[in-house]
């Protein structure tokens, strides 16, 4: 009958490369074909934060220095003074009359007259 399986071994040490002798090189390969274009990459990191730069020389007062910024806008200004009188208008003219007018509608009645009959003679 046969023994019990032992355990494993260990494995070997790595080989030598062989000998480049042995064969001749070949000749060099085609180039080969131009690959897909990829995908764009993820957004890099963002950047240091620089450091704040030196103040900057004054402006001069000579034509060929920058103008300034422009400045806020100022607050409204003061009433003016009353002007001088105008012109005297046109005359008026004589229009040409317009139509009479509707009749207006009725009136209430009025309160009741006098009786009539003979007057007295005054002496």
């Amino acid at each position: 009958m046969p023994g019990a399986k032992g355990e494993r071994g260990y494995p070997g040490e790595r080989g030598v490369p062989g000998d480049a002798l042995m064969g001749t090189p070949g000749p060099p390969g085609e180039r080969g074909q131009v690959g897909e274009k990829g995908r764009d990459g993820s957004p890099g990191r963002m950047g240091l934060i620089g450091e704040k730069g030196e103040k900057g020389f004054p402006g001069g007062q000579c034509p060929a220095c920058y103008p300034g910024h422009k400045g806020e806008k100022g607050l409204p200004g003061l009433p003016g003074k009353d002007g001088r009188p105008g012109e005297r208008g046109l005359a008026g003219g004589t229009g040409i009359p317009g139509e009479r007018g509707d009749d207006g509608p009725l009136g209430p009645p009025g309160p009741p007259g006098r009786p009539v009959g003979k007057r007295k003679r005054e002496s």
